[in-house]
């Protein structure tokens, strides 16, 4: 369906057809993002969401998540792709993603440091969540803010 909320950088004007889990999935398997890198992506997405009031909707998650796990690779690790694999991989062209990736750091204020108390508190969060039974995925679960 368009997007009927207001337009960001990360709006698409159609709901990606791939679901979001699969996105993820993809995500992780080409651009080797492991575990560590994966909690940092989701600290960098609180972090947007807190610093740009961005109401996110399934017409922004997909761009957020590879923006957000693109920083996080870049930052976290010592080997990592160059941005135009990222952005095959995301589905972008390497001019959105380099214009996303700009507009996200400048947004946080370019903190991508994760402080270790922090880290800890999405990781224990991620764990317990990840052990909520298929049946109840439906539901909203919190965003863990104050990062």
């Amino acid at each position: 369906s368009i997007s009927s909320t207001k337009s960001t950088p990360y709006t698409a004007q159609y709901t990606p057809a791939i679901p979001l889990s699969k996105y993820i999935e993809r995500i992780s398997a080409l651009s080797l993002l492991e575990d560590e890198t994966l909690v940092c992506t989701l600290i960098y997405i609180d972090r947007y969401l807190l610093a740009s009031g961005m109401k996110l909707t399934a017409h922004e998650v997909h761009r957020l998540f590879l923006t957000a796990s693109t920083l996080a690779l870049k930052f976290h690790c010592d080997d990592y792709f160059v941005n135009s694999y990222y952005a095959a991989v995301g589905g972008v062209s390497l001019e959105e993603l380099n214009e996303l990736e700009k507009d996200f750091i400048e947004t946080i204020g370019y903190e991508l440091y994760v402080e270790k108390n922090v880290y800890k508190r999405y990781e224990k969060a991620l764990k317990l969540y990840s052990n909520i039974p298929v049946s109840y995925t439906h539901l909203t679960l919190p965003t863990i803010y104050s990062v």
